[in-house]
């Protein structure tokens, strides 16, 4: 319900403006070329068709099926059990997918930030939304799909990571996040 004045007219809530540090320690995602990033999500349809539908309780291939997820993925990196990482940029919260680039950096394991959103990879994959991928280590079943993403993979950096010296006041942006009260 709406504050209301003296007169008992609905007042207008006040706009504050309040200032926000940027974090010197975000990343900053590398984007694919057009045509690679084309081929790659071919690639992952092509590999992937049906993979939903011919599920079986038990298959034989239990220890080189992919990871799904981000959760399953970062437990993934973490354990050592990925040779590459598949991951959407257009994720909303960001902070999401924010510490992947840092864990694979740190892993060495090469990552592929994709321009699409979750639903349209997860309708690639047969799933409702997936955000992230994970392709395990000597995976003999999808071996051309590995070489191809491997070979394609951008140089991802974080810089913060490979500098020296720790981040300084001088790094820090100020951003204004508007709202109202």
């Amino acid at each position: 319900m709406p504050k209301r004045n003296r007169r008992g007219k609905a007042r207008k809530p006040a706009v504050v403006y309040k200032n926000i540090f940027d974090s010197p320690f975000a990343v900053n995602w590398v984007s694919l070329p057009d045509a690679d990033h084309t081929i790659i999500v071919k690639s992952l349809s092509n590999v992937f068709d049906g993979y939903r539908t011919h599920k079986t309780k038990k298959d034989s291939d239990e220890e080189y099926k992919p990871v799904f997820g981000v959760n399953s993925v970062t437990k993934a990196i973490e354990n050592n059990e990925l040779s590459v990482v598949v991951v959407c940029k257009q994720v909303t919260p960001p902070i999401v997918i924010q510490h992947l680039p840092v864990l694979c950096t740190l892993a060495e394991i090469p990552i592929i930030p994709l321009n699409v959103n979750p639903y349209e990879l997860g309708t690639i994959l047969g799933f409702r939304s997936c955000i992230a991928i994970g392709f395990k280590k000597n995976d003999q079943t999808r071996e051309n799909l590995l070489s191809l993403l491997i070979e394609k993979a951008p140089d991802m950096r974080v810089n913060w990571l490979q500098s020296s010296q720790s981040p300084t006041l001088e790094d820090m942006h100020i951003t204004q996040m508007k709202y109202r009260r």
